[in-house]
C-alpha cells in the first residue's frame, strides 16, 4: 500500500519514468493522503505539489499548470466533481489531465461516466499500490501509449505466447497454461493474455478459473468484446444471473455491430433477474 511510512524508508529512488520529470499536483483534505502520493511521486524525482481546498488550487493555477492533477472529490470548500467541471470550461485548463481519487466500489458505468462528463482519465484508489499509481500517472500523461488496445507485447511476453500456442497443438493443455502463465508474470496487463488463459482453463473445464481469468482481462480492457460475452457465458454457467445480466449489458456497449447488440438484447430479456428473484 502507499503510506508514508513505506515510501521514506525506500533505500536509492528508482530513476524518474521515461516520460521524464513532470509537475504534479496532489488535491485532497486528507493530511495523509496528500503526504502518501507527494512522497511518492518526490521519491521519483517528480516536482510534487500538494493542496487541501479548492480555493488554494485555484490560487495556484493563476501563475502556473501542472502536468497531472490527483484530485479528491471531497473537498473542504467545494465538490471536487465542480472543480473539474470549470477546470473543462476554461480554455486555459481545459486539457488538464485528472485522475480522480475515490475509495468508492468499482464501477464501470461510473467510469465511463466520469470520463464522458468530467473528461477523467482515470481512477485511483488513495490507496492503491505504487504499481498502480504509476500506471495511471503514465496513462494520465500519454493515454495513446497506454491504450490496451494497441499495446504490444514484449519479446518475452510474445515468446511465451508462441511457446503456449505450440504445446497446445501439440495436445498439452497443461503445458500451455503454464506458458501462458509465464507469459502473464512477464506482462501482466496485457489483456489479451489474460483472456487466452481463460480460454485454456475454459478447455480444461476449471470454469471458475477461467472466469477469474476473464475478469482481470476485462479490467484491463473494458472495451474487449470476445472477454465481455464469455465471461456473461460462464457467469450464467455456474449462476451468477446478475452478474451475467450486468456483463452483458457491458458487452451490449461494445458489441462489434447491430445484429449482435439486437441478439444481446433478447438475450437479456431472457437472463435479466427481477428484485424478486
Amino acid at each position: 500500500m502507499v503510506s508514508s511510512a513505506s515510501l521514506i524508508a525506500s533505500p536509492t529512488p528508482p530513476p524518474a519514468l521515461s516520460l521524464g520529470i513532470r509537475a504534479i499536483w496532489v488535491v485532497s483534505a486528507n493530511p495523509q493522503t496528500r503526504a502518501a502520493l507527494a512522497q511518492a511521486f518526490s521519491n521519483l524525482g517528480h516536482a510534487t505539489s500538494a493542496f487541501d481546498t479548492a480555493k488554494a488550487l485555484r490560487a495556484a493555477s493563476e501563475d502556473v499548470l501542472p502536468d497531472v492533477i490527483f484530485l479528491d472529490p471531497a473537498l473542504p470548500d467545494e465538490d471536487g466533481h465542480e472543480v473539474i467541471k470549470s477546470l473543462r470550461a476554461a480554455p486555459r485548463t481545459a486539457g488538464l489531465a485528472v485522475v480522480l481519487l475515490t475509495s468508492a466500489v468499482p464501477s464501470w458505468r461510473r467510469d465511463r461516466d466520469l470520463r464522458s462528463a468530467l473528461g477523467v482519465v482515470a481512477t485511483l484508489s488513495p490507496s492503491a499500490s505504487e504499481p498502480e499509481l504509476l500506471a495511471r500517472f503514465e496513462a494520465a500523461l500519454n493515454p495513446a501509449a497506454d491504450d490496451p488496445a494497441t499495446r504490444t507485447l514484449s519479446p518475452a511476453a510474445e515468446a511465451a505466447l508462441q511457446a503456449s500456442t505450440a504445446a497446445y497443438q501439440q495436445g498439452d493443455l497443461e503445458g500451455a497454461i503454464r506458458h501462458l502463465q509465464r507469459g502473464v508474470e512477464v506482462a501482466p496487463r496485457s489483456y489479451r493474455l489474460h483472456y487466452q488463459v481463460a480460454l485454456l482453463h475454459g478447455r480444461q473445464g476449471s470454469v471458475h478459473s477461467a472466469i477469474a481469468a476473464l475478469e482481470r482481462s476485462v479490467a484491463l480492457f473494458d472495451g474487449f468484446f470476445p472477454a465481455l460475452k464469455n465471461l456473461a457465458v460462464l457467469y450464467e454457467r455456474v449462476g451468477f444471473r446478475w452478474c451475467a445480466a450486468d456483463t452483458w449489458e457491458r458487452a451490449l456497449s461494445v458489441a462489434p455491430d447491430e445484429s449482435t447488440r439486437a441478439q444481446i438484447k433478447d438475450h437479456l430479456g431472457l437472463v435479466a433477474p427481477t428484485h424478486r428473484t
